[in-house]
């Protein structure tokens, strides 16, 4: 059983990756259907927050909250060899690009995952 602020939180995670968010979509190596969300997505920077990685071009990271991809987070912690497309919203899983997981994390309370990816 949740608390106000867990509705709250979630809500403002679907604002914003409803504004600002692009498609990811993830089909477990260990098989089964493509698990599609919305998450959020950024390019290098600098320096990444997550493990304070040195900026790389190859580097991206995505956002996204618990119930979204179900088991990403677990597969990319266990080392799996996975990856995800990530696509502009409206537009096919095509024209997406390739990315391989690289360094999970969780943020403040675990409800919200944050991955390093490279591009394939």
């Amino acid at each position: 059983m949740g608390n106000i602020f867990d509705k709250l939180q979630e809500n403002l995670h679907n604002a914003v990756n409803n504004t600002f968010g692009y498609m990811v979509s993830w089909t477990p190596s260990e098989g089964g259907p493509a698990k599609v969300a919305k998450c959020l997505y950024k390019e290098p920077t600098e320096k990444y927050k997550l493990g304070e990685i040195d900026y790389s071009p190859n580097l991206f990271q995505i956002e996204y909250k618990q119930g979204d991809l179900d088991g990403l987070y677990e597969a990319a912690k266990a080392g799996e060899m996975e990856e995800v497309i990530v696509y502009k919203i409206g537009e096919d899983v095509s024209t997406g690009t390739r990315y391989a997981l690289m360094k999970p994390g969780a943020t403040w309370d675990g409800k919200t995952y944050k991955i390093i990816i490279e591009k394939v």
